[in-house]
């Protein structure tokens, strides 16, 4: 098969979105698949994978454009031509504000990939249902592992209870909200928020009660997501919230504002709707091994890279027969210009 991922930005710019498509990539590429990223930024081929900001390529025949989100650049222009282009549009959901779902888009696309019940729900009020296919997000087992460090090279002792938030200083992630929270909780834990970019500002003060760090480099995301006692997900929206399952791959207990993937991993984790409700299960949090152990278990079983995969290829077999690349319409990439 020949897929061509499209996405903001590529790997190995930092960024969940940036790491799930190369890890999509590099799956179908080992399984033999023709693939191609096509991004707004990137630094070139990576393992293998062709990475390209040529808008061109889409006069290529595949049988899927994968189109993660509708963010600008390359995902919101292949969307806005979706209907016209030669090869099947799948268009995976994943912000769910009204100015990132557009009519049009859901409409245009082949195929709708959902995660969560959210996307579900939008799909189906759309009134394309008939469109909706599963396409599970999914981690790499061993990339997600984190190395034992972390508390050492930031000076937190070994015996202090460690809460952490990650995931990048942007509004939706309310890291700020979540600092100021964690302070009014009883007790000596510490809160530990992680990013790569505060452009936008939303990057907590440092306090007795709230370390936040700048990390770039994934090894360190991992390493602490590792030596964490429990995992804190504030976002007001995610479109699934990869870092839930590499908490759970690393052992990790996990609360979480109501949204995205926890809505499907819920049997997991902690679930939250109330800011009042998130400081009761800070304050009384008590890990549970056996539902630490069944998280792991679960997140091998459903949520591994391979999984997405598997689902991405069921869903080439489901695309109707008018919008195979067998029947391919007349296109010049002129338009793009």
């Amino acid at each position: 098969m020949r897929f061509c991922f499209v996405v903001h930005r590529a790997a190995p710019f930092p960024g969940g979105t940036e790491v799930f498509m190369q890890a999509m990539a590099e799956e179908a590429l080992a399984r033999g698949h023709s693939v191609t990223i096509l991004a707004g930024q990137h630094q070139g081929d990576l393992n293998g994978v062709a990475v390209t900001s040529d808008m061109a390529v889409l006069d290529q025949a595949f049988d899927m454009i994968v189109v993660h989100g509708s963010s600008d650049g390359p995902p919101r222009r292949v969307l806005d031509s979706a209907a016209t282009l030669p090869s099947p549009v799948l268009y995976m959901l994943v912000a769910h504000y009204r100015h990132h779902i557009r009519a049009a888009h859901l409409r245009q696309a082949t195929l709708l990939g959902w995660s969560t019940p959210m996307d579900q729900q939008i799909i189906a009020r759309a009134g394309h249902a008939a469109k909706a296919t599963r396409l599970r997000h999914g981690i790499l087992p061993a990339a997600a592992l984190g190395a034992p460090g972390f508390r050492a090279k930031y000076g937190i002792a070994p015996d202090r209870q460690m809460f952490l938030s990650c995931g990048g200083y942007w509004p939706n992630k309310r890291m700020k909200p979540l600092a100021k929270l964690f302070e009014t909780t009883k007790g000596d834990a510490l809160l530990v928020t992680t990013g790569y970019d505060n452009r936008d500002n939303a990057m907590p003060r440092a306090s007795d009660r709230v370390l936040p760090l700048m990390l770039p480099d994934r090894s360190d995301v991992t390493s602490a997501i590792a030596e964490a006692d429990c995992y804190l997900m504030h976002s007001r929206d995610e479109g699934f919230g990869l870092v839930l399952l590499e908490a759970m791959m690393n052992e990790t207990p996990w609360i979480s504002h109501e949204t995205g993937g926890a809505t499907v991993l819920q049997d997991f984790g902690q679930i939250y709707r109330q800011d009042a409700d998130l400081i009761r299960m800070i304050e009384g949090f008590r890990p549970d091994p056996a539902r630490i152990a069944a998280a792991r278990a679960h997140a091998l079983q459903e949520y591994t890279i391979a999984r997405t995969v598997d689902d991405l290829e069921q869903a080439v077999r489901h695309v109707p027969e008018s919008r195979s690349p067998a029947r391919r319409r007349w296109w010049s990439f002129a338009r793009w210009w």
